[in-house]
């Protein structure tokens, strides 16, 4: 039986992910955490701890697994820091490291993780896999489209089955309760007055579950290069938040000023991963926010912030 292999299986989308992958059959399941854990662990694959920034230990865990099918998610992910974080450059040279150790020992398809911050964001326009500039502001989105030309590069030239998967606005349960959906539900649910200015951004959402389903989708599938994961939608902040104040009864809370603000659109076209993985998300966004409204509720009075 192939074998694929999950790093960052243990993280927000990686969750997702493992459940995802552990409904289809003709896979020998095995994923990497190191560290505690965020989130719980699934039973339905091989777990090994493997810390991904040590090239040795790369090294021997695909020497000892040799997984014919990798996806890449591992990278600094801590919401505050992030964007500007130094340690992006150690992960970058840990994905090149990671992608060197996996067609070393003979791996036929990868995917690894990218993100919608490597796009030119000052358009209107759905942002296209070819069609729209590569442009990142910060050293997150910079680090990451090196690994991408790096890896395209690569994998071309060996003649590896690649897809480079980039995402856009992730949400859902254990989400890091500092980013926008959490935050305003738990300080709702706290009873605290929220106040924002006109919030007419634009962003596309998507439930972690979906994500999971659709990076699944992409792994198994044919499709090659860079492929958004997204909901194609595009959702006024201002209308997220709204609805959530509504499913929660909490829409005294909420006030909007007419103050000016951002009004620009970071909103994915999917059509590659519509027409060419053949996936599209089973619930309605409304349907998403609803559950995932009531999964913070569900968390108890101590988890409210």
């Amino acid at each position: 039986m192939p074998r694929l292999l999950i790093t960052g299986a243990s993280g927000f989308i990686g969750r997702a992910l493992v459940d995802a992958l552990a409904t289809r059959s003709g896979y020998e399941l095995h994923a990497v955490t190191w560290g505690t854990p965020k989130v719980p662990l699934s039973e339905q694959v091989t777990w090994h701890e493997c810390s991904l920034l040590e090239h040795k230990s790369v090294d021997a865990l695909f020497a000892k697994l040799k997984p014919d099918s990798l996806i890449q998610l591992a990278w600094c992910a801590d919401h505050a820091t992030y964007w500007k974080d130094p340690a992006n450059f150690d992960w970058l040279y840990a994905n090149l490291n990671i992608a060197r150790a996996f067609i070393r020992q003979g791996g036929r398809r990868a995917v690894f993780a990218g993100t919608s911050a490597e796009y030119d964001w000052s358009g209107q326009l759905p942002l296209n896999e070819f069609e729209t500039p590569l442009k990142p502001q910060m050293l997150y989105g910079s680090c990451k489209l090196a690994a991408y030309w790096a890896i395209k590069g690569y994998f071309e030239q060996e003649g590896v089955s690649w897809a480079w998967a980039r995402f856009f606005n992730p949400f859902g349960p254990y989400e890091d309760r500092r980013r926008l959906i959490p935050k305003v539900c738990l300080r709702l649910l706290a009873g605290e007055k929220q106040d924002f200015d006109a919030a007419l951004s634009q962003r596309d959402f998507l439930h972690v579950d979906d994500v999971g389903s659709g990076l699944a989708a992409l792994a198994l599938s044919e499709v090659q290069g860079p492929v958004n994961v997204g909901s194609g939608i595009p959702l006024r902040i201002r209308n997220v938040v709204s609805a959530i104040a509504k499913h929660l009864g909490k829409e005294d809370l909420v006030s909007f000023s007419a103050k000016n603000s951002d009004e620009g659109a970071v909103v994915a076209d999917v059509a590659r991963l519509r027409d060419e993985a053949g996936w599209s998300p089973s619930l309605t966004f409304e349907q998403r926010l609803a559950q995932t409204c009531d999964w913070w509720q569900s968390q108890g009075l101590e988890n409210k912030r």
